[in-house]
């Protein structure tokens, strides 16, 4: 399998797509039938291994129309097929990586049938973090993955969010699973979505559990993260105002009054948050010295606190942007905050501190690409209003140009940090805090630069899943994601891919077929017309007033 450097996976996205090596794959199949499937644990299983099989037993039950038990041991004498999950399929999972597992699916000579999923798991109980807490947590539970996993791919079972509305389990007389052993590892570290605090889901939760116990359990479903990567106001924790607020006064922001934003109050119109300091001081040496001292390795957040504003001291002043006018425009602090950080990261390359990279966002006052040259040891997210603002046309493209910008200055595609929920005058009162238009519309405009970045580095092959899944969205996101490949002329896998769909029975895949087509025919309308008098009389009409 491919490699990639870490640093170099970055994708914000609400999703895992997964790349798989195959070690065997037969067209022999095992069968699991109602009363004839058993889920073996280990004699004394870690809880997220129990999680994992009430998750399978869950499902698969309501798939297949009967109860799914599970057991300490194998059953003897019997036809079953067993699954043994976790440490109980006897494999070695030491040196996976991070979140992957192996699935293996076999026969015995005897002509017993075994599915074997495990990966690395930790010891956190996920059942008291969803309904005691109702929050994620990121130790390690790849069996719980390859679960999901299995359950997509064979059980036809899809997670949207929790509950009858959003979960697919489909009624099956049966269920088959190719023999197989493969491993299966994610192409993206980063999988996550910052959940707030407004809204609920469309079914009440469990009397007992916690308010946020749906969000939880989604973002497990969803296969969401399990290594954090720090991206959001990291200056905070040096706790700069609490160690020099007597000794170093300078550190802190100088306000339009003469004082110095040191204590942890906020000004009366609420936006101006504690903790500001001053971009300009040698507060970016206590950083630097910080890393050093506390032996940091990896990822090191040095983002402003939040509501950053315009600091009055001299160095300031000079450092920020000005308008014609000498006023100060939106971005006006961009020169300044990714200059320190561009210069912190020139200094801890130079004393051999290639085991760190810095992350920055653009975000509020230094959003904007600055004038200056960024070091390869910073990471930059993009942080844009997304599908909040996807109905504000110019906001909204003002927002896809920025991730493009970014895109072209660190040479490499930026992650994003985006709001894809009601904000504010938005938020109705009992109404669920979703935008499911809203974020398709985002995803949709936004997806030459971020989505099918995978695809098109490592082969068109990997769309294959969601091509043949037989799943509308997934269908539909196969040929959305060849964005990358029309912009690199690559035309005869777009056209392949739509040729593929030119009679598929619902009209949102012929509108996105003649999208692509129409994309097409911006690069190359010789290529475009000569498929069109080939291939005219199998599209729809939609296709083609697309």
């Amino acid at each position: 399998m491919d490699k990639m450097k870490l640093g170099e996976k970055m994708l914000c996205v609400c999703a895992l797509a997964a790349a798989t090596v195959l070690s065997a794959f037969a067209d022999e199949c095992v069968v699991l039938r109602p009363g004839e499937v058993e889920v073996v644990l280990p004699a004394k299983p870690l809880p997220i291994e129990r999680f994992a099989a009430d998750e399978l037993t869950n499902f698969l039950s309501r798939v297949i129309g009967a109860p799914v038990p599970v057991i300490g041991a194998r059953s003897n004498g019997t036809d079953s097929v067993a699954i043994l999950l976790g440490r109980a399929a006897g494999f070695d999972v030491s040196a996976f990586e991070r979140d992957a597992f192996r699935t293996k699916v076999e026969r015995s000579a005897d002509g017993a049938a075994t599915i074997r999923i495990a990966g690395r798991d930790g010891n956190a109980d996920l059942f008291r973090y969803v309904w005691k807490y109702g929050q994620p947590t990121h130790h390690e539970r790849a069996t719980l993955f390859g679960v999901y996993a299995f359950l997509e791919d064979f059980a036809g079972v899809r997670f949207y969010f929790p509950g009858e509305l959003g979960t697919v389990a489909n009624r099956r007389n049966e269920v088959k699973v190719p023999v197989q052993d493969k491993v299966t590892a994610p192409w993206f570290p980063v999988r996550s979505v910052y959940s707030w605090k407004d809204g609920e889901w469309y079914e009440p939760i469990p009397e007992g559990w916690h308010k946020e116990s749906g969000k939880a359990l989604n973002c497990f479903r969803m296969r969401f993260e399990t290594f954090r990567i720090p991206c959001c106001h990291g200056q905070n924790n040096f706790k700069i105002v609490q160690r020099f607020r007597d000794t170093h006064p300078e550190y802190c922001q100088l306000r339009k009054d003469g004082t110095r934003c040191l204590g942890l109050e906020r000004l009366r119109d609420g936006y101006d948050h504690q903790w500001q300091l001053c971009q300009s001081s040698k507060v970016w040496d206590v950083f630097h010295d910080d890393i050093v001292a506390d032996g940091r390795k990896g990822y090191v957040d040095v983002m402003p606190q939040d509501g950053y504003r315009p600091c009055e001291c001299e160095a300031c002043q000079v450092s920020y942007r000005r308008n014609p006018d000498g006023s100060l425009p939106d971005s006006y602090a961009s020169e300044l905050v990714w200059g320190q950080t561009a210069a912190l990261g020139r200094r801890l390359l130079a004393e051999g501190r290639t085991d760190l990279t810095l992350t920055q966002m653009s975000y509020g006052a230094y959003k904007e690409v600055p004038n200056l040259d960024l070091p390869t040891n910073i990471l930059v997210m993009v942080a844009v209003t997304g599908p909040w603002r996807v109905y504000d046309r110019k906001a909204h493209d003002a927002s896809l140009e920025r991730i493009r910008e970014w895109d072209r200055k660190t040479g490499r595609r930026v992650w994003l940090w985006t709001y894809p929920h009601k904000f504010f005058t938005t938020v109705l009162p009992g109404v669920p805090s979703f935008g499911p238009r809203a974020w398709g519309r985002f995803f949709k405009d936004a997806a030459p630069d971020i989505s099918g970045a995978y695809a098109f580095e490592h082969g068109a092959d990997t769309l294959e899943r969601f091509a043949a899944s037989g799943h509308l969205w997934e269908e539909r996101i196969a040929v959305l994601s060849m964005f990358p490949f029309i912009r690199a002329n690559r035309l005869e896998i777009p056209f392949r891919m739509v040729d593929r769909f030119l009679a598929h029975p619902h009209d949102l895949m012929h509108k996105a077929c003649g999208w692509m087509l129409r994309e097409i025919g911006k690069r190359d309308r010789a290529a475009l017309t000569a498929y069109l008098e080939q291939n005219k009389v199998r599209m729809s009409p939609t296709t083609l007033r697309y």
